[in-house]
């Protein structure tokens, strides 16, 4: 290049800067790919761009467009799947392709564990703080480790064990077997309470707690336990309060008349065999005779004025089942929770909201509307004083990505309003959100303060890339905490330990959108145990929170 430039300077002839690099030698049609289960096979490109075209050959005769594929193979063999790549270059006003591919091997992928393998204990108190223990599993064990809540560790299927002192102690027995399919072994764990020399009563040393919670419409109440019963498996007895009774963990109950019910449940569990039976009760009063869904409907609002013509718009209430349509009488409208507008003048304005849902018991939508007038002549800004800032952070694990909010203000509480860039909203202060991939996205959080005369807002937005780590790389308990989480994936029991610190911690299990399900209270150095049999397969997280401080894993229930 630069000895064409002298030539052409040489001969006087016109030069040529090139100020931007070919958008070609950008293209990357790298790609990786993995095994999901079965001969299904997910493929993701190496490198996004939103201006790129991806195109997939599977090798089986199929194709499909897309950066991240998911795909089914006929069956069991060897394919070539390739990735074309291709983009439009405006300075060539030409098409660019890449091209790669590379061998998928479905033969010889083993098999994964079976889910179904589970083991028991069994065990008789010889007198003399002297347990024997008889562990079985449903299918063939290569191998039985016994922790017997002392500290000391057990090896074989039967074995004894002398306790120092008396009392209840936590056994647990892992078994596992080798699969010879996947060339690793296969684990399964089970816990019990251990009573030795009269040290008191199971039920003692069992964290249980019975709770409910009841959605009432109209006369139709939905109930639903939400009881602690530490893993075990439990049996329900429902009074409702009008002379019947369930037996069921979640119904729905008609009252014949309305009225204020006390409804009490009693849940029981059966540990070590049912050997023991352990009882709790809860009892509230539940209220009936409200109506639908549409008499919570709140169309009330208000506004500040931002500067200038620009105003802010927001509801008294939220919620993410409602929609919320904006008239902002200069003929101009808008969807959404929080709008800012821009007025044409400093005039006089009509504005209204209008609020609707769809009621699930009526099969009907209800609507509400209210209207202000916003005054834009002789306006002030009381919002000054406040010294109100929006600020976040935040950290991902994959495409699940937690906010925290970092705001400041001189007058609380704040409201929050989050916009994650991918249609998704919040209201939470710290919520956490879920996105469909890896590319960035511009997340945006608002808050409100109430001066006493008047709202004020501010807003910080920043590009969030999930799957990297944020600002904070760790959040919680210091870089030196180790957090144990298993087994993951798992099919129903979880177990979560804290070793190496001291003192008390919570456990949290939430949804991906930050939702709590249950929680447990663990002490550190011991076993904690998360039953999620009773719920859907998916993704979900574990949050642990001690001493201000907090960590997040995702865990897969199969």
């Amino acid at each position: 290049m630069i000895l064409r430039t002298l030539i052409a300077l040489a001969l006087g002839l016109p030069t040529l800067a090139l100020a931007q690099p070919n958008p070609c030698d950008d293209l990357d049609s790298t790609f990786t790919f993995s095994l999901v289960g079965g001969n299904t096979v997910v493929f993701q490109p190496n490198t996004f761009n939103n201006q790129w075209t991806y195109f997939w050959e599977f090798g089986d005769g199929t194709s499909d467009f897309g950066p991240i594929i998911t795909h089914q193979y006929p069956g069991p063999t060897l394919f070539q799947a390739c990735l074309t790549v291709w983009a439009w270059d405006p300075f060539t006003q030409d098409t660019c392709f890449a091209t790669s591919c590379q061998l998928v091997d479905l033969i010889g992928q083993g098999m994964p564990c079976d889910s179904t393998f589970s083991a028991q204990i069994t065990w008789s108190d010889q007198g003399s703080n002297i347990i024997v223990f008889q562990g079985s599993t449903n299918l063939n064990a290569d191998g039985y480790v016994w922790q017997f809540g002392d500290g000391a560790l057990g090896y074989g299927m039967s074995t004894q064990h002398f306790y120092q002192q008396p009392g209840v102690y936590p056994v647990c027995l892992d078994a596992w077997y080798w699969n010879t399919g996947t060339q690793d072994s296969c684990w399964t764990s089970t816990c019990l309470q251990v009573v030795v020399g009269g040290g008191g009563s199971v039920c003692d040393s069992i964290p249980l707690q019975a709770d409910f919670a009841a959605a009432v419409n109209g006369n139709l109440v939905q109930f639903t336990d939400q009881s602690l019963t530490s893993g075990y498996g439990a049996t329900y007895l429902w009074d409702l309060g009008d002379g019947t009774t369930s037996v069921q963990p979640a119904f729905l109950h008609q009252y014949a008349q309305s009225g204020t019910y006390q409804v009490c449940l009693t849940i029981a569990i059966g540990p070590n065999g049912g050997a023991d039976s352990c009882f709790a009760t809860h009892c509230e009063l539940v209220t009936i005779g409200g109506t639908g869904p549409c008499d919570d409907l709140d169309s009330t609002f208000t506004f500040s004025l931002v500067g200038g013509s620009t105003v802010v718009f927001q509801p008294n209430t939220f919620n993410n089942q409602w929609t919320y349509f904006w008239e902002f009488g200069d003929g101009t409208s808008d969807f959404g929770p929080i709008i800012t507008h821009q007025y044409p003048g400093p005039t006089l304005f009509q504005a209204c909201l209008t609020v609707w849902a769809w009621d699930p018991f009526t099969q009907d939508t209800c609507f509400a509307t209210s209207c202000q007038l916003v005054d834009l002549v002789g306006q002030g800004d009381p919002c000054d004083s406040l010294g109100l800032v929006a600020d976040f952070t935040w950290m991902s694990q994959g495409t699940v990505v937690m906010f925290e909010d970092l705001s400041q203000s001189a007058v609380q509480p704040l409201s929050y309003f989050w916009e994650f860039g991918d249609g998704g909203l919040s209201t939470d202060p710290d919520p956490a959100h879920t996105y469909p991939d890896t590319a960035s996205y511009q997340v945006c959080l608002w808050v409100g303060a109430w001066t006493g005369t008047d709202s004020c807002f501010a807003v910080s937005c920043q590009l969030v890339s999930p799957g990297s780590n944020g600002p904070q790389a760790v959040a919680g308990m210091g870089s030196g905490t180790t957090l144990k989480v298993w087994p993951n994936p798992t099919s129903d029991l979880l177990f979560v330990e804290l070793p190496g610190t001291a003192g008390p911690y919570l456990v949290e299990l939430l949804d991906l959108q930050g939702r709590r399900i249950r929680s447990r209270t663990g002490v550190a150095g011991l076993r904690t145990q998360l039953d999620l049999g009773d719920l859907a397969s998916g993704f979900y997280l574990v949050q642990l929170r001690a001493d201000g401080l907090r960590r997040t894993i995702r865990v897969q229930r199969q």
